[in-house]
């Protein structure tokens, strides 16, 4: 592989697959003294010229006082000569020294050249000391002469936009130290003699949970409030493990509650082992989607995890009062012995060397019993700067059956509604306190003609507060008739939310299996038509791995998204603990095999998910197979660096867009040599970032063409080359951007929006590009577009919202609205891999 660095914010990397390695100034040195002369190609697709561009360029001075700017990611090439940069047109070639390359980090964000200097300083390390002051400036003035890095202009949207989202994270964290710090003071303060604390373990990242609010409120209210004689039930939302430690210490025994899911079960886990030191005798109480109910898992649960004493299956609230009831508040007299507990439903609990199992509970058949923990007062003093979301519950259960789904083992289960004024008052209570984004925690929002009322209200706060600003829910997935109303008064109101038809999978005999044949694909086409006559880009959720889906069915589901013009979020199949596919006989019926996957970085907090490797219908070859074509569909397709071209050679050479991008990708990763810019996008592009230049990585895709395809070249050709090149954003560039073209591709490529309007196969009934009459095609966009989409990470951030706008975009206007400032990333709303899994019992 041609040796590559990637220039970041964070550094410098040798691009590594999904590992990227480190490099100082000392290793990139090494580099250029151990790089080979590369020849070029003989198909010519790789322009190496032999001039270094050093001066010529009319530069103003630079002023102390200045703010600079090196506009990064990057990628140059490693030479005996040093590391080359291209310019935008890829025509004139930079040559940096390992000095100038190491300094480009320090210069995102802006910076004066003195900071600069303390940057530098800041990252030196041990074997590598900084560059001494008096070197920095004349390095910085070379690289603005260069034009690698220039004089920021304070008032452009990208510096107002890196401001605005560092002051938000900086108040964020203040308010999070601030509250944590009173939680803690709270903590100590309290304690009432005679009175077992009853205290809820939180996630340090989120200073409220509502299951700890609904729990908290109904242990008070419960039977006119005749726990609180027995027990103090402490709403301390952000707290430390040591000041939990030092109260059980001072205090005695307690009941600690853990609301167990995918992102808080490992690190709940350890802290109820390092709490169970301290105090043998308080009471551990886990419930939650990832707590198990299966028998066998259950019991594991127990003998691997000393910090469980108590889980909970299925609804929370009256299980815990009965469990707390039942108790009595007698822990330290106890010695450990919980068979007091033998009488509540809907637990198992430890004894001795065995685990007790009580029968199933019945679900609540009114949920207002529960008191609202936001209108009751648990939540008051929360700052929204600190607390993130607000979680407001209208109903639970869901109707559908789905396997792969566990809302809170809540599926085929009738829908109970909470009082329409109630849910009213909840969302008016967060907006009047400005919080941002309003997370609707019901399985199918839309399913009743009251939710359309409920986004009136949502609408209407927005309206009278400004908030919320950002809206998240799991949609109706059977019906269109409310769900378009609210899409539509959402949209009125300016309120931002991720317009997702959620798809799984579009094979029957998959949706079969997951016994989800009973949502008809059709629904979701008519909503997504809706969503596009507003505006929208449309998004939608894909499974990887289902059980009874094949590498054939998958790349059916990839190729069913390009044809309903659809941007992809692509998960793992997760065997959710609780779920119906984790049933023993389910995974015997299936053949399914699973492993465990672990997200971020190991130690306390770190996320451990299981998912399926290999079912009776696809091996774990092909599931690395299936993985592959992810990943080009996500680069290729939803990023868009060859959408346009797929699209001209599914017409031109009958070629299907999926299988056009997995031969392409194969041959990428067989033959880097061959095609190295189309090999660095395949293999090792963590965020979307010129592979030296647009132009460059287009000139293999033309060869590609020719060569290995075997289309003769022509003007059409040209033209969806062309086309591409306008839509890959690139640093640098002026906006509008215009190109005159041959054929006039806006015009064709609505004809095949058109088509797909009726369901047809647009291949049948569009004329080819080439009958076209010639046309100017314009890209418009600014300095906020071109940086989100050029510094974020393609594989957790890039979202279906970052087209650059032209008359091909995905939709027609953005649905997050510049005015009302950063929306939130799909990573900030509380759900995951499978649809609907975060639950409504014990844990949302």
């Amino acid at each position: 592989m041609i040796p590559f660095v990637l220039i970041t914010e964070q550094g410098i990397f040798s691009p590594n697959g999904f590992s990227p390695i480190r490099l100082d100034v000392a290793a990139l040195r090494a580099l250029v003294t151990d790089a080979l002369v590369m020849e070029q190609p003989a198909d010519g697709t790789f322009v190496r010229p032999a001039l270094r561009v050093s001066a010529g360029r009319e530069v103003r001075d630079v002023a102390p006082t200045d703010t600079l700017l090196a506009r990064l990611p990057r990628l140059a090439r490693v030479t005996p000569d040093g590391f080359v940069l291209f310019d935008r047109s890829g025509t004139e070639r930079l040559v940096l020294s390992a000095d100038e390359i190491g300094v480009l980090p320090a210069l995102a964000p802006p910076a004066r050249i003195d900071e600069v200097s303390a940057r530098l300083a800041q990252a030196a390390t041990p074997n590598e000391p900084p560059l001494a002051a008096e070197r920095v400036a004349p390095i910085v003035l070379a690289l603005v002469a260069l034009g690698i890095a220039e004089v920021s202009v304070a008032s452009s949207d990208e510096a107002i936009i890196r401001r605005q989202n560092e002051r938000r994270r900086v108040d964020g964290f203040e308010e999070h130290k601030r509250y944590a710090g009173a939680a803690s003071e709270r903590l100590r303060a309290a304690g009432i003699p005679g009175r077992v604390s009853v205290i809820p373990i939180t996630d340090p990242t989120a200073t409220f949970n509502l299951a700890y609010g609904l729990l908290l409120a109904y242990g008070a209210a419960y039977d006119d409030g005749r726990l609180n004689h027995t027990y103090e039930f402490l709403p301390v939302w952000v707290t430390s493990i040591k000041s939990i430690a030092r109260r059980l210490r001072r205090e005695g025994p307690a009941v600690l509650l853990y609301s167990n899911y995918v992102w808080s079960v490992a690190s709940n886990l350890a802290k109820a082992a390092e709490l169970k030191s301290v105090s043998p005798q308080s009471v551990m109480i886990h419930g939650g989607p990832s707590t198990p109910r299966y028998p066998a898992d259950c019991e594991a649960f127990f003998a691997a995890h000393p910090g469980v004493d108590v889980t909970v299956r299925g609804e929370g609230e009256q299980t815990f009062v009965e469990i707390l009831d039942a108790l009595g508040g007698a822990l330290a007299d106890r010695g450990g012995d919980l068979s007091a507990l033998a009488g509540v439903h809907g637990i198992s609990f430890r004894s001795g060397d065995t685990v007790v199992h009580t029968p199933d509970r019945p679900r609540m058949a009114e949920l207002d019993v529960v008191p609202s923990p936001y209108l009751a007062g648990l939540f008051e003093g929360l700052s929204p700067v600190g607390a993130g979301f607000q979680t407001v519950e209208t109903n639970r259960g869901c109707p559908y059956g789905c396997t792969f789904c566990d809302w809170g083992s809540a599926t085929n289960s009738r829908i109970r509604k909470f009082d329409l004024e109630r849910v009213l008052g909840e969302i008016e209570w967060g907006a009047q306190r400005g919080f941002e984004r309003l997370f609707i925690d019901d399985a199918n929002f839309g399913i009743f003609a009251r939710d359309v009322e409920i986004a009136e209200k949502i609408a209407e706060c927005r309206l009278t507060y400004g908030f919320p600003r950002n809206l998240g829910a799991c949609f109706a997935k059977n019906t269109t008739k409310y769900v378009a109303q609210i899409y539509s008064i959402l949209w009125d109101a300016g309120v931002e939310f991720d317009p997702i038809v959620s798809l799984q999978s579009m094979d029957p005999d998959v949706l079969a299996v997951v016994e989800r044949s009973n949502i008809k694909t059709e629904a979701y086409d008519d909503l997504a038509d809706h969503l596009r006559d507003l505006g929208a880009t449309v998004g939608t959720e894909l499974m990887m791995g289902l059980p009874g889906s094949s590498v054939g069915s998958f790349s059916n589901d990839l190729q069913g998204c390009i044809d309903r013009e659809l941007f992809a979020t692509i998960y793992d199949t997760m065997m959710l603990p609780n779920s119906p596919m984790n049933a023993p006989d389910y995974r015997e019926r299936y053949g399914i095999v699973s492993g465990e996957k672990r997200v971020g970085k190991d130690g306390p907090g770190s996320t451990h998910t299981v998912i399926a490797l290999a079912t009776s219908t696809y091996t774990h070859d092909d599931r690395q197979l299936m993985q592959r074509r992810r990943h080009y569909f996500r680069v290729f397709e939803d990023v868009g660096i060859l959408r346009h071209v797929a699209r001209w050679v599914r017409q031109a050479a009958g070629i299907r867009e999926i299988d056009f991008y997995t031969g392409i990708g194969d041959l990428a990763s067989k033959s880097p040599l061959d095609i190295p810019l189309l090999a660095f996008v395949v293999a090792d592009m963590p965020s979307l970032v010129p592979p030296l230049s647009w132009p460059h990585f287009l000139a293999e895709v033309h060869h590609h063409l020719v060569e290995r395809i075997g289309l003769p070249e022509s003007s059409a050709m040209r033209t969806a080359l062309q086309v591409q090149a306008m839509l890959i954003p690139e640093w640098g560039r002026s906006y509008p951007a215009r190109v005159e073209l041959e054929h006039d591709y806006a015009a064709w490529y609505a004809e095949i929006r058109s088509a797909r309007r009726t369901r047809q196969s647009w291949c049948d009934v569009v004329a080819p590009l080439e009958s076209f009459g010639p046309a100017t095609f314009e890209v418009t966009g600014n300095e906020r577009i071109t940086a989100s989409m050029l510094a974020t990470d393609l594989f957790v951030d890039f979202t279906s919202f970052s087209d650059l706008e032209s008359p091909v975009m995905r939709g027609t206007r953005s649905i997050h609205h510049v005015s009302a400032g950063p929306a939130p990333s799909r990573r900030d709303r509380p759900v995951d891999a499978n649809e609907g899994v975060h639950g409504s019992e014990v844990s949302r």
